[in-house]
């Protein structure tokens, strides 16, 4: 059988990068997003329920830090499917080897990549190009009554940005810096760290 993408870990356990294999001729190019059986092959059960795009007008665009809470944790794959981007994993799982811990790879739509976000973790991004389209593929539905996030600045977690920040939203501004208080995400179903 035909390998349409690859799938690779990341320094984040249950983290991984898929990388697309791009079919090409005179008419344009093709590549699958995502194949169930493909991602269960490699480990990955990450079958979508919902499928989400975003455009950012502006380069240096933060938007994150978002999570679900349970029973709405999900799974996302996210891409690039125009333009460049600083995509950014943080680990919030305090069983896991990595809590508390992040990792940024540079995205675009020529990337041919995505990344594979598990339940359990903060996602977000920031624009290094105007005109940024993104296509998630989430596991779960939206539930706006267990979303959350944290601050995308938070200096305890000190996630290196590559520009300045030129838009925030207001929601996304609001949300919490990690204190004492902070429990993270416990996962029913997490296996190990």
């Amino acid at each position: 059988m035909q390998q349409d993408f690859s799938v690779e870990t990341l320094p984040l356990k249950g983290a991984f990068r898929v990388r697309h294999k791009v079919f090409s001729d005179h008419r344009g190019m093709f590549k699958r997003l995502s194949c169930h059986q493909s991602l269960l092959d490699s480990g990955v059960d990450a079958q979508p329920r919902q499928v989400n795009a975003s455009l950012t007008p502006k380069k240096g665009t933060i938007r994150g830090m978002h999570f679900q809470h349970e029973p709405a944790t999900e799974t996302k794959i996210v891409c690039a499917m125009s333009g460049s981007l600083f995509d950014v994993l943080i680990d919030l799982r305090p069983d896991s080897d990595t809590y508390l811990q992040w990792y940024g790879e540079q995205l675009s739509g020529e990337s041919h990549s995505s990344l594979i976000v598990p339940p359990g973790f903060a996602h977000g991004f920031q624009t290094t190009s105007d005109n940024v389209l993104m296509m998630y593929l989430n596991s779960t539905d939206y539930a706006p009554d267990l979303e959350s996030g944290i601050h995308p600045l938070d200096p305890s977690i000190a996630v290196a940005w590559p520009l300045p920040v030129t838009e925030l939203s207001a929601k996304d501004s609001e949300h919490s810096f990690i204190d004492s208080t902070f429990n993270g995400i416990s996962l029913g179903t997490f296996e190990g760290t």
